[in-house]
Order: structure tokens, then C-alpha cells, then sequence
């Protein structure tokens, strides 16, 4: 069986040789160790096996579009709950149901499809941002009739979003992620009888993380719209309003990047703020030293922490990988 840097052989007798795809002189040492198995192995046919995660199987419906399955509990049989919160803007406390959320979505695709792709411009709740000549405000999109607009056929290898590298090895690139991948990346994290991200319906989740970064758009809002979960909206991180938020809204899930983890660890003004709600902290977009991240749980005292990794290589997974179990609903015994 073939896996990263080697491949596995395994025989009738439960002996089996490990193989590594390493240059002559570095085989040297493995070749010697395994010699006295392949004279006993080496007449003895060889059979592939399957190695299974200890993890339950879980049922990927990637066949649906990247809405219908990020809606699936809310419509049809689901049991979710429409009336429940999905987004909470901070700014101006106004909360919006999954119900607000979904509608809107569809309305404004209707207003889009109307126009035809243009500009789009998007104002706040005072209008003061003035329109550019051939732009259109969101709230006017909004305003759409979303029944005008028939449902379209949507294939499951339909692009659904065009994410940007950093360019770190050279000019940023457009990655095509299709619905397929993208339903399979949030299945992957928090559908399952013992989900890799283990949010909840009952989670308040704050973000002020980037959403046009994967992290916040993947890992963090789709992920929780697919569970149920609300999402407090915060225009820009500022670590005593960020605190009062985690108060006032009794968060309890909070998606950082080292920075802030440094500024959290550095500020005396914690100890003013009520942070037991939060139970999980997520850390990614880059490393994290161990020191930084035993001193942040001394800030938040119920909470369980881990890190993503997540790079440009992630944008063509379309997925982001954790580095810890803490986060599984089902701990994991795991070899140290």
C-alpha cells in the first residue's frame, strides 16, 4: 500500500515490510534490518490491504451545490431551526436568522443576475459611501425579487469560488474550487457522528479574521452555517472590544492568528473580562510557539487550543488541516 514517502507490504503472516522512497545510501541501514524478513517473505505472495481511519465514516453529499448543502438543515427535513441566529453584527447589534440569511442570499443572486455582472459597491447602514458611476448599492440588491430567478443547474465540478495565493512563489494565482470540493472540505471538518471541528448549534462563534481569507471563509463561517452554529461579526480586531464582545455574547469559540494569540498574552486588561465561556480556541495562517500557546490558556481558563495549518498548496484542497485531536467531540488515544 502506497502513502507519503513509502509504501507498505503486507504478507499472509502478518509480517509486513515498511518501504521508503529514499536514495541507495540512506536504504542501507532499513535494507539490513529487514533482511532476515524477505528471506522468510520473499516466496510468500504479497496482497494489498486497506488501513481505516479509527474515525467513523461519514456521508459526503457533494453531489448538492455549495448553498443547498451549507442549508441542508434548514429546509426540506432538516432539523434545524430557521428562527435561529446565524450572524450577529457587532457594530450595530442586529441579529440575522438563518432564515434572513438565506433569503437575502437569494435575492441577491436575483438582483445580480438581473443587472448582469457589473460593479458592485456596498454601503453602510448610513448610505454615507457614495456610488462610482455604473455601480449598484447591496442594499438595493437586497430589495430583489428572488423568485424571478429560477433555480440554475449546477453541476458538482462547477467552480463556486476563486480564491488568491499570496504569491509567496511568485504573482498570486487563482485556484478553481469547485461545489464538489468545497462540501467535501466542510464535510470533512464537521459532519460525522465525531466531527474534526466540533461545533455546535449552541456555538457563538466571533470573527474577525479576513473572510476572503479560507480560514475565516471556509474553516470558520461555512463550517458554522453547515452546524447551526451563530457568528458574531467584528469589522477589525481590537483586542478590549474584542474582549467585551467574548463577554457580552458569552462566546465560546475563537478563531485567532499568532498575533493576536501575542497580544492576548501581553495585555493586563484581561483579567477586567469575563472569558470562561470561550471552550475552544483555533490558531492558523501560521506557527505557533509552545510557550505562546500554554500562555494564552492561563487567559482563558475552560478552553481547549489547537492550530490549523493553512497555505497556498490548502487553497487547492480547499480544506485546512488541524494539528491536534483536542477539537474532536470523541477524544482519540494517541501514541506520543
Amino acid at each position: 500500500m502506497s502513502y507519503i514517502g513509502g509504501s507498505i507490504k503486507v504478507f499472509p503472516n502478518n509480517y509486513s515490510i515498511l518501504c521508503y522512497q529514499k536514495p541507495p545510501h540512506k536504504m542501507l541501514s532499513r535494507q539490513q534490518d529487514t533482511l532476515f524478513l524477505t528471506k522468510k517473505l520473499d516466496q510468500e505472495p504479497c496482497q494489498d490491504i486497506i488501513f481505516r481511519s479509527k474515525l467513523p465514516d461519514i456521508v459526503i453529499p457533494n453531489q448538492l451545490p455549495l448553498t443547498d448543502y451549507v442549508f441542508q438543515r434548514f429546509s426540506g427535513n432538516g432539523d434545524g431551526d430557521f428562527t435561529a441566529t446565524c450572524l450577529i453584527d457587532s457594530a450595530t447589534g442586529r441579529i440575522f436568522t438563518y432564515a434572513n440569511v438565506q433569503i437575502n442570499s437569494q435575492r441577491v443572486a436575483a438582483g445580480i443576475h438581473r443587472l448582469g455582472i457589473r460593479q458592485l459597491c456596498v454601503d453602510d447602514e448610513n448610505g454615507t459611501v457614495s456610488l462610482a458611476d455604473g455601480c449598484v448599492s447591496f442594499t438595493e440588491l437586497t430589495q430583489a425579487d428572488e423568485t424571478e430567478l429560477s433555480k440554475p443547474e449546477i453541476s458538482p465540478d462547477d467552480t463556486v469560488a476563486i480564491p488568491y495565493s499570496s504569491g509567496t512563489t511568485g504573482l498570486p494565482k487563482g485556484v478553481m474550487i469547485t461545489h464538489k470540493g468545497l462540501v467535501t472540505s466542510i464535510a470533512q471538518k464537521v459532519d460525522g457522528e465525531n466531527p474534526n471541528l466540533n461545533f455546535t448549534g449552541d456555538d457563538v462563534i466571533i470573527c474577525f479574521l479576513p473572510m476572503f481569507h479560507t480560514y475565516a471563509f471556509n474553516a470558520l463561517i461555512l463550517s458554522a452555517m453547515r452546524t447551526g452554529a451563530a457568528v458574531l461579526i467584528v469589522p477589525r480586531f481590537e483586542l478590549n472590544l474584542v474582549m467585551e464582545l467574548i463577554q457580552r455574547y458569552k462566546v465560546t469559540v475563537v478563531p485567532v492568528a499568532p498575533p493576536v494569540v501575542l497580544a492576548f498574552v501581553k495585555s493586563q486588561e484581561t483579567e477586567r473580562y469575563d472569558l470562561s465561556s470561550v471552550r475552544m480556541m483555533i490558531s492558523g495562517a501560521a506557527t505557533l510557539r509552545k510557550e505562546l500557546e500554554e500562555a494564552v490558556l492561563l487567559k482563558f481558563p475552560n478552553a481547549i487550543f489547537g492550530q490549523v495549518r493553512l497555505g497556498y498548496f490548502l487553497y487547492k484542497l480547499s480544506s485546512s488541516l488541524s494539528r491536534k485531536f483536542s477539537y474532536f467531540l470523541y477524544k482519540l488515544k494517541c501514541k506520543k
